[in-house]
């Protein structure tokens, strides 16, 4: 085999997944990798020695963010239009359309995102040992297709 030992296939899995959403949408591979940063980040406040507060803050906090996401690159066109109709007959000001191209398995990141940190904070996962662990678990774009999470902590 051309790549030995377990790091190098991880990396080699890890850069051809980001080149396989470089290729759908360069531009949400980065939006992907901030979001993924700042759900790692909040991962570590949704175990129990954290103050319930602020367990359920980092979690609020981290479904909000993959939300929103899903909600710009899917739905913002969709809702501007909707408002626009709303609005014509007042002489309102159009909503401009962002025109956004829409990134392959958006819907499926964002909700396997989303479960990961209900699944932290529940106890349920422990938390990737490594961010490339859990870039490697965000980005695997073969999960996108099978439709059902890989087990990061194995």
């Amino acid at each position: 085999m051309l790549v030995s030992g377990a790091s190098a296939k991880k990396w080699t899995l890890l850069i051809v997944s980001t080149l396989f959403y470089v290729w759908g949408e360069p531009v949400f591979v980065l939006v992907l990798l901030a979001s993924t940063a700042i759900d790692y980040a909040l991962s570590f406040y949704l175990n129990d020695p954290t103050p319930a507060r602020t367990r359920r803050l980092a979690l609020t906090a981290g479904i909000a963010s993959n939300l929103g996401v899903l909600i710009v690159y899917k739905y913002a066109d969709f809702l501007a239009d909707n408002f626009n109709f709303l609005l014509a007959p007042f002489g309102a000001n159009r909503i401009p359309l962002l025109h956004l191209a829409l990134p392959i398995g958006v819907s499926f990141v964002v909700f396997e995102k989303i479960t990961y940190l209900v699944d932290r904070y529940r106890g349920i996962s422990r938390p990737a040992a490594l961010f490339t662990d859990y870039c490697l678990f965000v980005l695997f774009f073969p999960n996108c297709w099978r439709g059902r999470s890989s087990n990061i902590t194995r």
